[in-house]
């Protein structure tokens, strides 16, 4: 949303970055940014040439996708199609290890759907146990899981503010990604 982005670059011109950002040091003495995207943006529209950051170095993709988990869920009123990704990477991730490899990432990004995934996946890890985890609803989760097997176009409305997160949630009712965007089409064309 430009008008907090750009809040968030009048309060770092006002009081700095507060918060340190996460970055990963990488091998080639480069740094990637983990969490605290919007602060580094913000801070560079600022004018700041440097910020304060922990730097992590040698991080599993699991480690990444946790801190990311965590920086978001301390955020009050985060929109959840920013951090709906991480949450099906962590909850893949999360089955692949109580699986104990049985059901690799690779294999299971194959499925379009939690309820997609066999019987026996959704047993040995089911959502109600990610959802405990990092205190979040299962409902909440599942709107999480659809929007990321939205058709792509829908969620580039939803990031560029041309349609709600909500909206997008009633289109993922549709199980075909060509009939949603159809749909919407439709919907549009009035």
């Amino acid at each position: 949303n430009e008008i907090s982005f750009y809040g968030l670059v009048a309060s770092v011109i006002r009081k700095g970055v507060i918060t340190p950002v996460g970055v990963e040091l990488l091998p080639d003495g480069s740094y990637k940014a983990i969490y605290g995207n919007r602060r580094v943006l913000a801070a560079r529209e600022a004018g700041y040439k440097s910020i304060k950051a922990k730097i992590y170095s040698d991080l599993t993709p699991e480690q990444r996708l946790e801190m990311q988990i965590a920086e978001n869920a301390t955020k009050e009123r985060i929109p959840l199609e920013e951090t709906a990704e991480n949450l099906w990477d962590y909850y893949k991730f999360k089955l692949e290890e109580a699986s104990d490899g049985e059901y690799p990432i690779e294999d299971l990004d194959q499925y379009g759907y939690y309820d997609d995934l066999p019987h026996q996946c959704r047993a040995i890890y089911p959502a109600a146990k990610l959802a405990e985890s990092i205190s979040f609803s299962e409902r909440i989760l599942f709107r999480a899981f659809n929007y990321v097997h939205h058709d792509p176009q829908i969620k580039i409305r939803v990031t560029e503010r041309e349609m709600s997160y909500n909206f997008a949630q009633e289109l993922g009712r549709i199980p075909d990604q060509n009939e949603q965007t159809l749909f919407l089409e439709r919907v549009l064309a009035g």
